[in-house]
């Protein structure tokens, strides 16, 4: 029988496996490598975290980090998750690879009868669709598929939404 702390620890995990790629717009990629020195309070949002993502799909090599905010009650469980003693270089999913966060995640969405196979792409698309529910513009979610290429274009996605299709939420 597994100790209660275990559980606990593991629930803590899943629920930011479930909610990072839907309230910061991440792939299992970006979650696992999410660090947390990278979870900082926004400067004039408080309660609100920032989630810096140093390595994306569009930046590998982590030059370019995307700053993507938390807002709502999922801001107070991502600060809740971190461990006594956590230090900033420390991983957030507790060392998971983005294989072992898909599975995991795909193991949720089974348990909650969502047909189908999940995709990194999950939390995107509901956040998405989340902000249309709520009222988003095509403009505002026009915003939110703009990628940075090498040449200096815009910024990354998600970053930019914050600033205004999360006044939806």
């Amino acid at each position: 029988m597994e100790k209660a702390g275990t559980v606990a620890k593991r629930g803590g995990v899943d629920i930011a496996i479930a909610g990072l790629p839907f309230h910061a717009g991440l792939r299992h990629s970006e979650a696992a490598a999410l660090r947390w020195g990278d979870v900082a309070d926004a400067p004039r949002t408080p309660g609100a975290p920032l989630v810096t993502v140093r390595a994306s799909k569009t930046s590998q090599d982590g030059r370019r980090a995307d700053v993507r905010m938390v807002k709502g009650g999922f801001a107070a469980e991502i600060r809740n998750l971190r461990p006594a003693g956590a230090g900033d270089g420390d991983p957030v999913l507790g060392g998971l690879s983005a294989a072992a966060v898909a599975r995991r995640l795909q193991v949720a969405a089974n348990a909650a009868n969502v047909p189908g196979r999940i995709t990194g792409h999950i939390g995107r698309v509901g956040l998405a669709s989340e902000l249309v529910a709520r009222g988003a513009s095509t403009a505002d979610l026009e915003f939110a598929k703009m990628d940075r290429d090498d040449r200096g274009g815009a910024p990354e996605c998600i970053g930019l939404l914050v600033v205004r299709a999360l006044n939806y939420l």
